[in-house]
Protein backbone atom coordinates (compact mmCIF):
# COMPACT_ATOMS: atom_id res chain seq x y z
CA UNK A 1 0.00 0.00 0.00
CA UNK A 2 1.82 3.34 -1.03
CA UNK A 3 1.16 5.69 1.98
CA UNK A 4 -0.76 8.66 0.96
CA UNK A 5 0.38 12.08 2.22
CA UNK A 6 -1.42 15.07 3.60
CA UNK A 7 -1.72 17.74 0.99
CA UNK A 8 -0.24 19.82 3.28
CA UNK A 9 2.30 18.18 4.93
CA UNK A 10 5.98 19.05 4.87
CA UNK A 11 7.86 15.30 6.51
CA UNK A 12 6.82 12.15 7.40
CA UNK A 13 7.68 11.36 11.14
CA UNK A 14 6.81 7.84 10.99
CA UNK A 15 4.96 5.16 9.18
CA UNK A 16 3.76 1.72 10.11
CA UNK A 17 1.51 -0.87 8.38
CA UNK A 18 -0.31 -3.98 9.30
CA UNK A 19 -1.42 -6.95 7.39
CA UNK A 20 -3.46 -9.64 7.70
CA UNK A 21 -6.85 -9.87 8.88
CA UNK A 22 -5.84 -11.19 12.78
CA UNK A 23 -3.32 -8.19 13.13
CA UNK A 24 -6.07 -5.66 11.89
CA UNK A 25 -8.42 -6.89 14.30
CA UNK A 26 -6.24 -7.62 17.10
CA UNK A 27 -5.12 -3.60 16.40
CA UNK A 28 -9.03 -2.74 16.57
CA UNK A 29 -9.46 -4.64 19.82
CA UNK A 30 -6.77 -2.89 21.37
CA UNK A 31 -7.93 0.51 20.57
CA UNK A 32 -11.84 -0.09 20.90
CA UNK A 33 -10.82 -1.17 24.70
CA UNK A 34 -8.81 1.72 25.10
CA UNK A 35 -11.74 3.78 24.02
CA UNK A 36 -13.46 2.38 27.16
CA UNK A 37 -11.36 2.49 29.44
CA UNK A 38 -9.25 6.48 28.53
CA UNK A 39 -12.89 7.86 27.38
CA UNK A 40 -11.78 10.76 25.68
CA UNK A 41 -7.90 10.45 23.65
CA UNK A 42 -5.57 8.37 23.50
CA UNK A 43 -1.74 9.38 24.40
CA UNK A 44 1.09 7.64 22.13
CA UNK A 45 4.98 8.04 21.44
CA UNK A 46 6.54 6.50 18.84
CA UNK A 47 9.93 5.02 19.33
CA UNK A 48 12.50 2.49 17.11
CA UNK A 49 10.79 -0.04 19.72
CA UNK A 50 7.81 0.11 19.05
CA UNK A 51 4.37 2.36 19.43
CA UNK A 52 4.19 2.99 23.11
CA UNK A 53 0.74 4.14 25.39
CA UNK A 54 1.81 4.76 28.95
CA UNK A 55 -1.36 6.93 30.79
CA UNK A 56 -3.97 6.77 33.57
CA UNK A 57 -7.42 7.18 32.63
CA UNK A 58 -9.66 10.19 34.01
CA UNK A 59 -10.62 8.79 37.28
CA UNK A 60 -6.90 7.92 37.61
CA UNK A 61 -7.70 4.27 38.58
CA UNK A 62 -6.29 2.53 35.30
CA UNK A 63 -2.97 2.57 34.15
CA UNK A 64 -2.61 1.65 30.59
CA UNK A 65 0.92 0.79 30.41
CA UNK A 66 1.53 -1.00 26.85
CA UNK A 67 4.04 -0.99 23.50
CA UNK A 68 3.13 -2.20 20.17
CA UNK A 69 6.39 -3.70 18.87
CA UNK A 70 8.00 -2.81 15.60
CA UNK A 71 8.12 -6.16 14.58
CA UNK A 72 4.30 -6.18 15.14
CA UNK A 73 3.88 -4.59 11.96
CA UNK A 74 4.85 -5.41 8.35
CA UNK A 75 6.08 -1.97 7.75
CA UNK A 76 8.08 0.05 10.20
CA UNK A 77 9.59 3.27 9.23
CA UNK A 78 10.74 5.80 11.72
CA UNK A 79 12.54 9.29 11.01
CA UNK A 80 12.56 10.86 14.07
CA UNK A 81 11.58 9.73 17.53
CA UNK A 82 8.08 11.37 18.10
CA UNK A 83 7.09 13.33 20.80
CA UNK A 84 3.96 12.40 23.07
CA UNK A 85 1.18 12.93 20.70
CA UNK A 86 -3.11 12.75 21.91
CA UNK A 87 -5.71 11.82 19.35
CA UNK A 88 -9.01 11.45 19.86
CA UNK A 89 -10.05 7.76 21.54
CA UNK A 90 -13.61 7.69 19.66
CA UNK A 91 -12.47 8.83 16.32
CA UNK A 92 -9.04 6.33 15.97
CA UNK A 93 -11.12 3.53 16.80
CA UNK A 94 -13.97 4.11 14.38
CA UNK A 95 -11.60 4.52 11.61
CA UNK A 96 -9.56 1.57 12.60
CA UNK A 97 -12.61 -0.53 12.76
CA UNK A 98 -13.38 0.28 9.33
CA UNK A 99 -10.28 -1.45 7.84
CA UNK A 100 -10.53 -5.00 6.99
CA UNK A 101 -7.13 -6.62 6.06
CA UNK A 102 -4.64 -3.82 5.80
CA UNK A 103 -4.18 -0.78 7.76
CA UNK A 104 -1.15 2.11 7.93
CA UNK A 105 -0.47 4.66 10.34
CA UNK A 106 1.62 7.65 9.19
CA UNK A 107 2.48 10.98 11.42
CA UNK A 108 2.89 13.96 9.34
CA UNK A 109 4.22 17.43 9.60
CA UNK A 110 3.14 20.40 8.68
CA UNK A 111 4.70 23.84 9.40
CA UNK A 112 2.23 24.80 12.54
CA UNK A 113 0.82 20.91 13.63
CA UNK A 114 1.13 17.03 12.91
CA UNK A 115 -1.62 15.13 11.72
CA UNK A 116 -2.10 11.57 11.51
CA UNK A 117 -3.07 9.50 8.37
CA UNK A 118 -5.01 6.51 8.42
CA UNK A 119 -5.55 4.00 5.33
CA UNK A 120 -7.06 0.78 4.39
CA UNK A 121 -8.09 -0.80 1.35
CA UNK A 122 -10.88 1.57 0.15
CA UNK A 123 -10.37 5.02 2.22
CA UNK A 124 -8.72 7.18 4.43
CA UNK A 125 -8.82 9.64 6.92
CA UNK A 126 -6.31 12.34 8.68
CA UNK A 127 -7.13 12.96 12.37
CA UNK A 128 -5.84 15.98 14.21
CA UNK A 129 -2.83 15.42 16.56
CA UNK A 130 -2.60 16.93 19.87
CA UNK A 131 -0.22 18.41 22.30
CA UNK A 132 -0.23 15.46 25.44
CA UNK A 133 1.04 15.92 28.98
CA UNK A 134 4.17 13.76 30.46
CA UNK A 135 3.30 10.38 30.10
CA UNK A 136 2.18 8.31 33.19
CA UNK A 137 5.13 6.35 35.48
CA UNK A 138 4.18 2.35 35.77
CA UNK A 139 4.67 1.44 39.67
CA UNK A 140 6.64 -1.25 41.07
CA UNK A 141 4.29 -3.81 41.89
CA UNK A 142 4.85 -6.69 44.46
CA UNK A 143 2.32 -9.18 43.62
CA UNK A 144 1.78 -12.33 45.74
CA UNK A 145 0.01 -14.45 43.23
CA UNK A 146 0.45 -14.89 39.98
CA UNK A 147 -2.12 -16.82 37.31
CA UNK A 148 -2.97 -17.41 34.00
CA UNK A 149 -6.31 -17.91 32.39
CA UNK A 150 -8.39 -18.16 29.28
CA UNK A 151 -9.76 -14.96 28.55
CA UNK A 152 -13.55 -16.17 28.31
CA UNK A 153 -13.96 -18.04 31.20
CA UNK A 154 -12.62 -14.91 33.28
CA UNK A 155 -15.24 -12.74 31.26
CA UNK A 156 -18.15 -15.01 31.81
CA UNK A 157 -17.29 -15.50 35.68
CA UNK A 158 -17.33 -11.73 35.91
CA UNK A 159 -21.02 -11.91 34.28
CA UNK A 160 -21.93 -13.37 37.30
CA UNK A 161 -21.23 -10.09 39.70
CA UNK A 162 -24.28 -7.60 39.65
CA UNK A 163 -22.45 -5.71 42.24
CA UNK A 164 -20.15 -2.57 41.72
CA UNK A 165 -17.14 -4.21 43.36
CA UNK A 166 -15.84 -8.12 43.65
CA UNK A 167 -13.28 -9.88 45.82
CA UNK A 168 -10.36 -12.13 44.34
CA UNK A 169 -9.12 -14.68 46.34
CA UNK A 170 -6.52 -17.10 46.50
CA UNK A 171 -5.64 -19.57 49.58
CA UNK A 172 -3.50 -22.11 50.41
CA UNK A 173 -2.69 -24.41 48.58
CA UNK A 174 -3.14 -22.05 45.76
CA UNK A 175 -4.71 -24.48 43.48
CA UNK A 176 -7.79 -22.18 43.06
CA UNK A 177 -9.07 -18.20 41.93
CA UNK A 178 -12.34 -17.41 43.91
CA UNK A 179 -14.19 -14.17 42.81
CA UNK A 180 -16.91 -13.13 45.24
CA UNK A 181 -19.83 -10.80 44.89
CA UNK A 182 -18.85 -7.35 46.81
CA UNK A 183 -19.78 -8.65 50.92
CA UNK A 184 -22.45 -5.37 50.64
CA UNK A 185 -24.98 -7.62 48.86
CA UNK A 186 -25.81 -11.56 49.08
CA UNK A 187 -22.70 -13.59 48.46
CA UNK A 188 -21.72 -15.67 45.32
CA UNK A 189 -19.05 -17.02 44.65
CA UNK A 190 -17.36 -18.71 41.49
CA UNK A 191 -14.52 -20.96 41.59
CA UNK A 192 -11.71 -21.05 38.94
CA UNK A 193 -10.15 -24.35 38.92
CA UNK A 194 -7.43 -26.33 36.55
CA UNK A 195 -9.60 -27.46 34.01
CA UNK A 196 -12.18 -25.05 34.25
CA UNK A 197 -10.52 -21.69 32.84
CA UNK A 198 -7.27 -21.40 34.91
CA UNK A 199 -4.13 -22.49 33.63
CA UNK A 200 -1.67 -21.37 36.36
CA UNK A 201 -1.51 -20.33 39.72
CA UNK A 202 1.27 -19.54 41.49
CA UNK A 203 1.78 -18.00 45.44
CA UNK A 204 5.36 -16.17 44.65
CA UNK A 205 5.14 -14.25 47.93
CA UNK A 206 5.70 -10.97 48.92
CA UNK A 207 8.48 -8.98 49.06
CA UNK A 208 9.78 -8.82 52.46
CA UNK A 209 12.23 -6.93 54.45
CA UNK A 210 14.11 -8.13 57.08
CA UNK A 211 11.20 -7.22 59.73
CA UNK A 212 8.87 -9.73 57.72
CA UNK A 213 10.39 -12.82 57.03
CA UNK A 214 9.23 -14.13 60.29
CA UNK A 215 5.71 -13.74 58.48
CA UNK A 216 6.34 -15.68 55.54
CA UNK A 217 4.74 -19.04 57.34
CA UNK A 218 2.33 -16.93 58.34
CA UNK A 219 1.84 -16.16 54.05
CA UNK A 220 1.89 -19.58 52.88
CA UNK A 221 -0.64 -21.16 55.78
CA UNK A 222 -3.53 -20.35 55.93
CA UNK A 223 -3.50 -16.84 54.93
CA UNK A 224 -6.08 -15.64 52.12
CA UNK A 225 -4.72 -13.04 49.63
CA UNK A 226 -6.97 -11.60 48.35
CA UNK A 227 -8.01 -8.02 46.77
CA UNK A 228 -11.80 -5.81 45.93
CA UNK A 229 -11.71 -4.51 42.73
CA UNK A 230 -14.20 -2.18 40.28
CA UNK A 231 -16.44 -5.07 38.85
CA UNK A 232 -16.84 -2.67 35.79
CA UNK A 233 -13.43 -1.32 35.57
CA UNK A 234 -12.22 -5.17 34.90
CA UNK A 235 -14.61 -5.87 32.29
CA UNK A 236 -13.27 -2.88 30.57
CA UNK A 237 -9.95 -4.20 31.08
CA UNK A 238 -10.63 -7.60 29.38
CA UNK A 239 -12.38 -5.99 26.21
CA UNK A 240 -8.35 -5.97 25.05
CA UNK A 241 -8.22 -9.82 25.30
CA UNK A 242 -10.03 -11.74 22.69
CA UNK A 243 -12.19 -14.78 23.96
CA UNK A 244 -9.91 -17.48 23.64
CA UNK A 245 -6.16 -15.50 24.30
CA UNK A 246 -4.72 -16.23 27.56
CA UNK A 247 -4.54 -13.54 30.26
CA UNK A 248 -2.11 -12.87 33.11
CA UNK A 249 -3.54 -11.82 36.40
CA UNK A 250 -1.42 -10.77 39.47
CA UNK A 251 -2.38 -9.44 42.52
CA UNK A 252 -1.52 -9.44 46.53
CA UNK A 253 -3.73 -8.22 49.69
CA UNK A 254 -5.12 -4.30 49.16
CA UNK A 255 -2.41 -4.05 46.10
CA UNK A 256 -2.79 -3.11 42.85
CA UNK A 257 -4.40 -5.94 39.95
CA UNK A 258 -2.60 -6.36 36.98
CA UNK A 259 -3.56 -7.98 33.59
CA UNK A 260 -1.03 -8.52 31.28
CA UNK A 261 -0.72 -9.61 27.51
CA UNK A 262 1.59 -9.81 24.36
CA UNK A 263 1.49 -5.70 24.51
CA UNK A 264 2.45 -5.11 28.06
CA UNK A 265 -0.63 -4.33 31.25
CA UNK A 266 -3.15 -2.92 32.42
CA UNK A 267 -3.14 -1.97 36.33
CA UNK A 268 -6.01 -1.51 38.33
CA UNK A 269 -5.90 0.18 41.60
CA UNK A 270 -7.81 -1.89 44.54
CA UNK A 271 -10.60 -0.88 46.61
CA UNK A 272 -9.21 -0.77 50.08
CA UNK A 273 -11.72 -1.29 52.78
CA UNK A 274 -11.14 0.14 56.18
CA UNK A 275 -12.62 -1.05 59.48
Amino acid sequence: MKVQSSKTAESTVFVAGLAGRYKVDLIERVFSGLNEILSHEICMKVTSAGLSIKQLNLAKTILVDIEIPHDFFYKYEITEPSALFAIDAQRITELVDQANSRLTFSLQKTKSERELVCEWKNGSATLPVFEAADEASSPSLDHAIESSLIAKKLKSSLKMIDSDYFQIRASPPFSELVLVQDHDSATKEKHLRRGSGLLSLTYVGEEKSENQNSQESEDTDGTSISGVYSTNAVRNMLRLWPGESRVTLEFATNRPLSLKFRFGQLILAPRVLRE
